[in-house]
């Protein structure tokens, strides 16, 4: 009469499924706080007035609601967007990050009217001060949304620093941004699963047999390789990886 020892492993392989990045940005979209269409709200330095957002260094922003009466300019993203009202005025947020993790920062700037060539900077930093990733965006004079600008950066603490201005901006609603997003950078996944490692305790002078079924509806267990001798010791066998499923079981012989 043989006795089962053990289930050792149950393997299971098949698709992942994928699990959308999550952006850690607030307000993104400048939709709080909601105005009325056809407002251009002045947002000086220290204003508490957009949510997520802390404006800095010298002048204001404009937070404009579209519709427009006399334009067709529209947000790219829902109804509100920002103007740099002034080329000395910051616009930044402090994030919540992890230590080492890559992040991916995405944003739109566009030209509304103006006659200089302006462009946006993307910033970031640490919270103390060291620049960890920036690009800046050329905004033709074409009425619209250039494409979405992106960089990366590595973040050194749990805290840090993202920050936009513009060059060449004057007190009118010229140059513009809107749909700012940042989100982790979402490495790959590899499992190396073959072959399979099994271990058991075993006894000298015994002998035992691994089995195999690929599905526990089946009765029958299948011989996986010659009875192997006991040592007293745990013994381990490999095994490759040759259906989607396995189930194992060692069976010490009489």
């Amino acid at each position: 009469m043989k006795a089962i020892l053990c289930w050792v492993a149950v393997l299971l392989f098949g698709g992942m499924s994928k699990v959308a990045a999550q952006g850690i940005v607030s307000n993104g979209g400048f939709e709080m706080l909601a105005h009325p269409a056809n407002s251009i709200i002045t947002l000086s330095v220290g204003t508490t007035n957009l949510p997520g957002w802390a404006v800095a260094g010298t002048g204001s922003l404009f937070h404009v609601t579209t519709p427009l009466q006399g334009w067709s300019f529209a947000a790219l993203e829902g109804h509100q967007f920002i103007s740099f009202n002034g080329s000395n005025v910051k616009l930044t947020q402090t994030l919540n990050t992890v230590a080492g993790q890559s992040y991916e920062v995405s944003f739109s700037a566009g030209w509304f009217q103006g006659g200089a060539a302006m462009r946006v900077f993307g910033e970031v930093f640490s919270t103390n001060g060291n620049l960890l990733g920036s690009t800046d965006v050329a905004v033709p004079q074409t009425a619209g949304w250039v494409s979405p600008a992106r960089f990366r950066f590595a973040a050194a603490a749990d805290k840090t620093v993202l920050q936009f201005r513009g060059t060449n901006a004057t007190p009118n609603v010229d140059l513009v941004m809107d749909a700012v997003s940042v989100e982790p950078v979402v490495r790959p996944l590899s499992i190396q699963a073959s072959p399979v490692q099994l271990c058991w305790a075993s006894e000298t002078n015994r002998f035992y047999q691994l089995q195999y079924k690929s599905e526990l509806t089946s009765t029958n267990w299948t011989d996986l390789g010659p009875p192997m001798p006991g040592n007293g010791s745990t013994i381990c066998t490999e095994q490759p990886v040759t259906e989607p499923r396995r189930f194992f079981q060692a069976v010490l012989l009489p």
